[in-house]
């Protein structure tokens, strides 16, 4: 009777903490002639690629390399059980498969990296009120998780002033460029606030340790000159009594700029009916009736 291998079907796994040397699975075959049986030398027949070795006289399968020179997730391993004969020559013999599976331990956390490696924030300055759908190519974002599998499958996401920004891609498999867009340019105002803060988050989705990670994104807005002077009120009243000296002070007005600096700087000028018998002082319209310019019919008028 020919050998025939016990407790089929084999599977076998290798974890990245293992070592050179490491054992798999131990296989074992019966010679079919119980009363007297011949012994059993064991051998590779083919899948091992190099990385697998087996002892001979125990079936004992031991891995030959370090993990992280294996190239396959999956090995199918062909191993042949031979009998023996009085003069060590090999007589019947069994074939069988052992599976070995390389498994991947999830002990690596998304990280995120900038030029120079990893980093935690990053950082721009860009001018207000840029175009919806516009890349902030500023930024030079790269996420990485460095497991294999669902291991390294997590999601990204922006948390901060809602729909102002998005990021993309949304999902990502081992490493990815970041890239963020502009939503919602209204958000963007720098007399809302010169600065804007997000947090970006990257959250592993299918394990059981959910490791994520956490970069602050931060945007300096530079002005622009977007706004229009607004007066304090729609209408101003004076009332000038006839017998007013000239110089004297009818009305002040005050109108407002929200941009800074120059883009902030209000003048003032004076129009209308009767203009010419008024002048402006200082920034605020200080409006002075001058009556010496004033006519009898105009003061009648103006009664």
């Amino acid at each position: 009777m020919p050998p025939s291998f016990v407790g089929t079907p084999y599977f076998g796994y290798i974890y990245e903490v293992s070592v050179p040397g490491s054992e798999i699975y131990t296989v074992s075959a019966k010679d079919g002639d119980q009363g007297n049986p011949n012994p059993i030398y064991y051998s590779i027949v083919n899948g091992s690629d190099g990385v697998f070795d087996i002892n001979s006289t125990s079936g004992c399968i031991s891995l030959s390399t370090h993990p992280s020179m294996l190239k396959n997730e999956l090995y199918e391993i062909k191993v042949k059980a031979s009998e023996i004969g009085p003069n060590s020559q090999p007589l019947d013999y069994d074939i069988t498969t052992v599976t070995v599976r390389v498994v991947d331990l999830n002990n690596h956390p998304p990280t995120f990296y900038g030029e120079n490696g990893p980093q935690s924030k990053f950082e721009v300055t860009m001018y207000e009120h840029p175009p919806a759908g516009e890349i902030l190519r500023g930024f030079k974002i790269t996420v990485n998780d460095s497991d294999q599998g669902a291991n390294a499958k997590f999601k990204l996401r922006l948390v901060g002033p809602s729909r102002v920004l998005r990021v993309v891609p949304q999902t990502v498999l081992n490493e990815a460029q970041v890239t963020i867009i502009v939503e919602d340019a209204s958000g963007i105002d720098y007399e809302k606030g010169p600065t804007l803060s997000f947090k970006l988050l990257a959250v592993e989705i299918d394990t059981p340790e959910r490791f994520s990670a956490t970069a602050d994104i931060l945007i300096n807005l530079l002005d622009t000159n977007d706004n229009v002077p607004i007066f304090t009120s729609e209408y101003y009243i004076a009332r000038v009594p006839e017998n007013s000296p000239g110089g004297s002070s009818v009305v002040a007005v005050t109108a407002n700029d929200p941009d800074s600096g120059s883009w902030g700087e209000v003048k003032y000028t004076i129009y209308g009916s009767g203009s010419d018998l008024l002048k402006q002082e200082s920034l605020h319209l200080l409006a002075t009736l001058l009556l010496k310019q004033l006519t009898p019919k105009w003061l009648q008028d103006v009664s």
